[in-house]
């Protein structure tokens, strides 16, 4: 292979492995609580004690093939799926394109459904988790998931936070996720329909079905991140966080600043 063919193949292999990165980081501020995400935190911050570090290492050792794919593809969607920005056709977004499509093919030979269809875009998150953000996350599920109603402990963040607590026994925790895993596939087979109406107003080059796509995409991305930030909203127009600055509450800033998003 020509040395500079080789070169430039390593340039791209580097940048796939940065936007990988950045994707963890987007994703996991929003869904700190994936098991998944315990390899980013593992990486990311060396403070942990030596127990929680053989804890999550435990724990991910209990993921399934399936159960990694299936987080795996969740973040993936969450980064790809942004009607913002189009990565449909560069880096990590095309690679996951021509791997999924060329998986359809193959399924489709076969006699049974082809299972979820094409993604398309979505909004990246904040750049990362820092110390501060980590441990009012941490203490904002706490208060959030032990003082409030059976259906708040029921919701998927919560349901996320108990996979991950030291006492949390292993059949409860292999129940725990089954039904993490469960909502995951939900929320992937639920985005086929909006992938389906932005790849086809995309290729007709119709604006106004295209307009009208994004618009019910964004509804239900939304809907999605409904119970994280019905949590935020808890913690700091309710809870620990009432009253206090951008500088005191990384939460309540996120939470702040995503309302004057919303409303512009």
């Amino acid at each position: 292979m020509p040395h500079g063919v080789a070169d430039q193949n390593r340039k791209k292999a580097q940048s796939r492995r940065a936007e990988y990165t950045q994707m963890q980081e987007a994703y996991c501020a929003e869904h700190k609580e994936d098991l998944l995400c315990m390899q980013l935190r593992l990486k990311q911050h060396t403070d942990h004690t030596k127990e929680e570090v053989a804890a999550m290492h435990e724990k991910l050792s209990q993921m399934s093939l399936e159960e990694r794919k299936t987080a795996k593809d969740a973040m993936l969607e969450f980064w790809c799926n942004d009607p913002a920005v189009d990565r449909d056709e560069q880096g990590v977004c095309l690679m996951w394109k021509l791997r999924r499509d060329k998986h359809l093919v193959e399924e489709k030979q076969k006699p049974i459904d082809v299972p979820w269809a094409k993604a398309d875009v979505r909004e990246q998150g904040p750049p990362g988790l820092d110390t501060a953000y980590k441990a009012e996350n941490d203490a904002m599920h706490e208060w959030y998931c032990t003082k409030n109603s059976a259906e708040v402990e029921d919701s998927q963040p919560c349901l996320q936070w108990r996979i991950t607590l030291k006492d949390t026994s292993v059949e409860e925790r292999k129940r725990l996720t089954q039904l993490n895993l469960a909502m995951n596939k939900a929320r992937l087979e639920g985005s086929k329909a909006f992938s389906e109406k932005l790849k086809l107003a995309r290729e007709l080059k119709d604006h106004e079905a295209l307009d009208r796509a994004q618009a019910e995409w964004k509804e239900y991305r939304e809907h999605g991140r409904a119970a994280f930030t019905e949590m935020m909203r808890a913690w700091c127009e309710d809870g620990e966080g009432k009253g206090k600055s951008d500088e005191d509450s990384p939460i309540c800033k996120r939470y702040r600043d995503g309302k004057v998003k919303a409303e512009l």
